[in-house]
């Protein structure tokens, strides 16, 4: 999915690590399901509850908005994401939830709005078979720090903005994997070196995709990154060889730190 140029700074902007995590505050209240509800925003924060009954959960689907944030729970039974995921927002943000059930990723994954599950450090095979089949505008997984190339495939089924920010490494599989994502946005900012042969196989990534935790690059994964032809984002480079920088340059939709082009000129 190709987007212009003002989309993609907006997605930029949705994805800054420092908007991300600023906590709003309603995020820091302990609110009560019946009380403090913005309908003027369409944002229902109740990060202050840690659980839920059922029937708590059957009448948060009486009342439909456009956020849902439950950050304060840590857990989830596979009939509570059943429930959820029917429930009609547009994004759904369980940010607290450390550990799932494979049955519990099953169900959440029919939830047709954005999801965050930045809790989450580990992913099995099977729950990524399962969060490969969402299909809202967002999957947020930030907090998963490896991925089996089995794992890296089913995700690069998702057709949202798939955020991955929390992975330090990828392996070429996984690589060429993603490489076939076409959900206008893949995010690896947590990435802090590249192979060439990495590069290479994200350059066959269509759309766009963020490498902000990137300081440097070697020549060998410029060139192949320069042949992408999506958006990229290398907003953390600090200090390139001139034939890297050179090649870089090349892209002709790079994203990289103000004064770079400058501050790199031999």
């Amino acid at each position: 999915m190709r987007f212009g140029r003002h989309l993609w700074l907006a997605l930029l902007v949705f994805t800054s690590p420092t908007l991300a995590c600023a906590p709003a505050e309603s995020q820091r209240k302990q609110i009560h399901p019946t009380e403090e509800r913005d309908e003027s925003r369409g944002w229902l924060g109740l990060d202050g509850m840690t659980a839920f009954s059922e029937s708590t959960t059957q009448a948060l689907l009486q009342h439909p908005m456009r956020r849902l944030s439950l950050n304060g729970l840590t857990t989830l039974t596979p009939s509570q994401a059943k429930l959820l995921a029917r429930h009609k927002s547009d994004f759904l943000r369980l940010n607290g939830v450390l550990h799932l059930s494979d049955e519990a990723v099953d169900a959440l994954a029919d939830y047709q709005g954005g999801l965050e599950l930045n809790g989450l450090t580990l992913l099995s095979d099977a729950a990524a078979r399962s969060l490969g089949r969402h299909v809202g505008a967002v999957l947020s997984l930030n907090g998963v720090i490896s991925l089996s190339d089995e794992a890296a495939a089913s995700l690069a089924d998702q057709r949202g903005i798939l955020l991955l920010n929390g992975l330090p490494t990828l392996s070429s599989g996984a690589a060429a994997s993603f490489a076939q994502h076409s959900g206008m946005l893949l995010s690896l900012n947590g990435l802090k070196s590249l192979s060439s042969d990495v590069a290479k196989a994200l350059s066959r990534q269509e759309d766009g995709i963020l490498l902000d935790g990137l300081t440097t690059l070697s020549t060998e994964a410029a060139e192949a990154l320069s042949q992408h032809e999506g958006h990229l984002s290398l907003r953390g480079l600090k200090d390139l060889s001139p034939d890297a920088r050179d090649a870089i340059m090349r892209h002709q939709r790079v994203y990289l730190p103000d004064g770079f082009e400058t501050a790199t000129k031999p």
